[in-house]
């Protein structure tokens, strides 16, 4: 079933189309985010998106808060290699655990708030543009059942959302 062209008056057809539709945005947004914005900073979206989380918590994160709130899933590994690439491009850095020895924090460097504040600058005003068009009624519309739709999803895969900023 093809989503751009599924019946919008079938609740079976939309309920369809939905995810599918989610997924070809999802893709689009990554590879236009890619060369329209990260790439910009020498960053993957990856990168971006572990930095930027990273740099919402109040206290310097272990790595396995960090990969807790990510939706991206990441092996132990492949946050390893990302963690290591950020660190060699001086936006992070690892520093011990004062309470655990096993356990580093990840603490951002000011390299990496400027690239966050720059990226998100440049994200701004690429979304606005590429928004421009869009009534404030349909986009407020998009939001709310976005949202509504990634709170259902988490909880019937008993998926935690976490905001970094309330813990």
């Amino acid at each position: 079933m093809n989503p751009f062209e599924s019946d919008i008056y079938d609740h079976t057809a939309l309920a369809i189309a939905l995810p599918a539709l989610l997924i070809a945005v999802g893709e689009l947004t990554v590879r236009a985010g890619e060369k329209l914005i990260f790439g910009q900073f020498g960053l993957t979206h990856p990168q971006y998106v572990v930095l930027a989380t990273v740099n919402v918590y109040p206290a310097p994160p272990t790595i396995t808060d960090v990969k807790s709130s990510l939706f991206m899933v990441r092996s132990a590994a492949n946050m390893t290699q990302l963690i290591d690439q950020l660190e060699e491009m001086g936006h992070l850095r690892r520093i011990a655990s004062p309470t655990d020895r096993r356990a580093s924090l990840l603490e951002i460097t000011e390299s990496g708030r400027e690239t966050i504040a720059s990226v998100d600058e440049l994200y701004v005003r690429t979304m606005q543009e590429i928004c421009r068009d869009y009534p404030d009624d349909e986009l407020r519309g998009a939001v709310l059942t976005l949202r509504r739709f990634c709170g259902d999803a988490a909880r019937v895969i008993g998926f935690e959302m976490r905001n970094p900023r309330l813990q």
